[in-house]
């Protein structure tokens, strides 16, 4: 009886957890529906609540750079504080070795794209 009354509560559980991952975010992205309940006021307000992992590449621990709109320069993660949330319109995260390929060495730390409301 104890076994049969632990493996419910194993399928239970499996269910739950399959119902929270197929609706889980993706994480390499922040949507427009995201951002607007996220209730932060700046792009870095919403990365600090909703993907707070990304200021930090996770194999190197390097800072992150962050690109505008997929320009060529790189700011700080601390730009994102002057980018209020109205006008952002989606936010991405590219590993250290995809922003390597995109940006070159200066990004080795992964980076933060944010694309503008226009």
């Amino acid at each position: 009886m104890r076994i049969f009354a632990l493996l419910v509560l194993a399928a239970l559980y499996g269910c739950a957890t399959s119902q929270s991952v197929a609706g889980s975010a993706d994480p390499n992205r922040v949507t427009a529906e995201e951002i607007a309940a996220s209730g932060g006021s700046t792009a870095y307000d919403i990365v600090d609540r909703l993907r707070p992992t990304w200021f930090r590449d996770q194999l190197t621990g390097r800072e992150v750079s962050v690109y505008l709109d997929n320009e060529q320069t790189p700011y700080s993660r601390e730009a994102l504080r002057d980018i209020p949330a109205q006008d952002v319109a989606e936010l991405q995260y590219l590993d250290g070795q995809t922003a390597i390929m995109r940006w070159g060495q200066a990004a080795s730390g992964g980076a933060i794209v944010v694309i503008r409301r226009r």
